[in-house]
């Protein structure tokens, strides 16, 4: 799953590959000031990088 302008590292494409998978990308729209907005945009979901902090969705 991707967020903003995040993109899969070589190696993780190379792993969806060896399993076959397809690879989805979604647009995600948020309204203004609800929970999930507060949720997705204040904390760090923006990466599926194998680095990332533990708290964000990865692929």
């Amino acid at each position: 799953m991707f967020f903003g302008d995040s993109t899969a590292s070589d190696e993780e494409l190379i792993s969806v590959g060896s399993v076959n998978e397809k690879v989805i990308e979604f647009d995600i729209e948020v309204l203004s000031n609800c929970d999930v907005e507060k949720k997705i945009i204040f904390r760090d979901f923006h990466s599926n990088r194998s680095d990332a902090s533990a708290d964000v969705i990865r692929s």
